[in-house]
């Protein structure tokens, strides 16, 4: 005779009881995974409270939030990544090295990040060539990523290898964000969340497949230039940049830099300086004259644009 269960029954009797029921039919795994999805949850949230409370610069509470994530889930990839930034932010290098470490070692889908972090770590340690090492090894997993490119520059700017700089920086620009990084990181988001799913492969498969990145450049130009006006961190490269050929002796490439930072931000007086500077030694001081102006003007106290302005005049005066 086939057992039978009446499951209206079974929701009635006390939790015990279930938990019987449960163990006669050896279902404890479920229960087990329930239990360890719905402790995964809740360290979740601790690990958002600790990202709310970095972004507000309250870095004791972020510890304290992702310490408790990783009491409840010893294994957070995301709880040690977080960690590790805090930590680095807070001088603690060789802490947040261990944390990030263990992040990597326990999320191969999101290795190239870690790298970076490891590099921010080192180049704050002033380890710059250990940070060089990290930034290549996170942009062999990724060579899309703009920050990596711009951390090396950084590096080669301090040790004045204005060469390296310059390729960095070029690099940065030329990876500035467009649909297809946009897609790129949402695909890699959707990956994290579903990577303990029982059903990731046909998931990671669907997204492979249902967009291609190709189908996407077609609609890069139409919002990469407006998300560029809004890029400060855009503008910076392409000032770095200026300042790299400007030590390489590339004024007129140096010129070209400055006038793209200064279509993201307009009102940059010091720009407009540095820019005059340059059209000054190239002997084109009618625009070195305009651009000292405009500094000026958009900073009247700016004693070192009102010299050059001086200057720029007299020496169109005596021509």
């Amino acid at each position: 005779m086939k057992f039978h269960i009446d499951w209206g029954w079974v929701v009635l009797l006390a939790p015990m009881s279930i938990v019987v029921v449960v163990l006669l039919f050896e279902q404890t795994h479920w229960v087990t995974e329930q239990t360890s999805q719905g402790v995964h949850y809740e360290a979740s949230t601790h690990v958002n409270l600790g990202r709310s409370a970095m972004k507000l610069g309250n870095y004791q509470e972020a510890i304290g939030q992702y310490q408790t994530a990783l009491t409840m889930d010893p294994e957070y990839n995301e709880a040690y990544m977080g960690l590790g930034i805090v930590l680095n932010i807070q001088g603690d290098y060789d802490n947040a090295i261990r944390c990030i470490k263990q992040a990597i070692s326990l999320d191969s889908l999101n290795q190239g990040t870690g790298y970076g972090n490891l590099g921010m770590v080192y180049a704050h340690k002033k380890e710059y060539n250990v940070a060089l090492q990290y930034f290549r090894k996170s942009l062999a997993i990724d060579s899309t990523i703009a920050g990596n490119y711009r951390n090396i520059g950084s590096i080669g700017s301090v040790k004045m290898d204005w060469q390296m700089a310059a390729l960095a920086y070029s690099k940065a620009i030329e990876n500035k964000p467009n649909i297809r990084s946009l897609y790129r990181n949402m695909r890699k988001e959707a990956l994290e969340k579903y990577k303990d799913d029982e059903n990731f492969q046909k998931i990671k498969e669907y997204l492979d497949h249902s967009i291609s990145e190709d189908s996407l450049a077609e609609f890069d130009h139409k919002i990469v230039d407006e998300l560029a006006e809004k890029d400060p961190k855009l503008a910076e490269d392409h000032k770095n940049l200026a300042r790299a050929y400007t030590k390489l002796g590339k004024l007129e490439d140096a010129i070209l830099q400055y006038n793209a930072a200064l279509k993201i931000t307009p009102n940059d007086a010091v720009t407009y300086n540095r820019l005059g500077i340059l059209y000054a030694r190239t002997d084109d001081l009618e625009n070195a004259l305009l651009k000292f102006r405009k500094a000026v003007q958009l900073d009247p106290s700016y004693g070192d644009a009102k010299a050059n302005l001086d200057h720029c005049e007299k020496r169109l005066a005596d021509k």
